[in-house]
């Protein structure tokens, strides 16, 4: 019988999976082996998770598209009895310039609703839980269409202990290990929020036709040179930090206006914000920004303006919706902008 891969192409379901890739990660059981994570607390993916020496050679490894193979081992607490220990196998390997997509399968089942940003900025990924105590817990928190690794179940409960935490830690194993095996750099890096935001030329000029050139032919757009500027923005776990980028003078007296929203299909996702999705505030269940070297002020629940600021300001906010692409503007404000637009 011959299978039609004809769905929609942002679907796991109807499309052809990464045979060949899966076969290459198969034909060996992972490498490298974490310790047991999570014993006195949940687990989380920091430089403990490998010595030194060991993060510092997978990092060079990956950098250079190396294949990655590695077994995570986390304990997992029942309800009665003594915990258990299970794993996963993650399998990386970083294709610069491609768009992939992360595979996440339990027992032989791909759940096609767990995606990956690192995997869409081009990095391909098989995500391995085969028969065992995690199994088992990944299982009870799917709805009967086996579409997710759920959070929000009830099921659970009955069995494991502080178990939210460590399904979020696994379901975040793509990203997690990517942040984790690529250090940070100095340099700014423009592509890194191109699945997050893009950004219009207003008021440029139209493509350029050469001489002779046919109407109908194809389009040739005139070259758009990014300018480094003297902030920059970086994802992190649920949610982003804007810093300072030290490569590019400050400007005097400057401003920044950070507005935040869930991203949407269609439509303008800061102006559909609700203050049912989120809210940065200091009241009791909104989020709460950390920083450093700068004063904030409240716009809205969703846009905040940073002022006072110093030379190694950090802004930074966590604990959106992981399962939802978040939407960040940042504009420059304050005297130097004004100037610039009288100019």
């Amino acid at each position: 019988h011959k299978m039609t891969w004809d769905g929609p192409a942002r679907t796991k379901r109807h499309v052809a999976p990464p045979i060949d890739f899966a076969r290459e990660c198969l034909a060996e059981a992972p490498a490298i082996q974490t310790g047991v994570l999570g014993k006195d607390r949940v687990p989380k993916y920091d430089d403990a998770i490998f010595d030194d020496p060991l993060l510092h050679d997978l990092r060079k490894r990956f950098a250079v598209g190396e294949l990655l193979g590695i077994r995570i081992h986390i304990r997992l607490p029942r309800r009665s009895g003594p915990p258990e220990e299970g794993e996963v196998d993650v399998y990386l390997r970083r294709k610069v310039g491609e768009r992939c997509e992360a595979y996440y399968v339990r027992e032989g089942m791909t759940i096609t609703k767990i995606s990956s940003p690192a995997a869409k900025r081009g990095v391909e990924a098989l995500v391995l839980v085969d028969t065992g105590p995690l199994a088992e817990l990944l299982g009870d928190t799917e709805g009967p269409a086996h579409e997710d690794w759920d959070t929000s179940q009830d099921r659970p409960d009955r069995s494991w202990k502080t178990w939210k935490g460590r399904v979020t830690f696994v379901r975040r194993a793509v990203d997690g290990l990517v942040e984790l095996l690529t250090p940070p750099t100095t340099e700014p890096d423009y592509d890194l929020l191109s699945d997050f935001f893009s950004i219009e030329k207003v008021g440029g000029s139209g493509r350029e036709r050469a001489t002779g050139e046919d109407v109908k032919g194809p389009s040739r757009l005139s070259e758009v040179i990014a300018r480094p500027k003297w902030f920059q923005i970086s994802p992190r776990s649920g949610g982003f930090t804007v810093s300072r980028n030290a490569g590019v003078n400050m400007p005097d007296a400057a401003m920044l206006r950070v507005a935040v929203a869930y991203d949407l299909p269609q439509g303008d996702p800061l102006r559909n914000w609700s203050n049912l999705d989120f809210e940065i505030s200091k009241g009791d269940g909104a989020f709460k920004p950390k920083t450093r070297g700068l004063n904030v002020e409240a716009v809205e629940g969703n846009v905040m303006l940073l002022k006072d600021m110093e030379q190694d300001f950090s802004f930074s906010i966590e604990g959106f919706d992981q399962h939802r692409d978040l939407y960040v503007r940042v504009d420059e404000e304050g005297p130097a902008v004004e100037e610039a637009n009288r100019d």
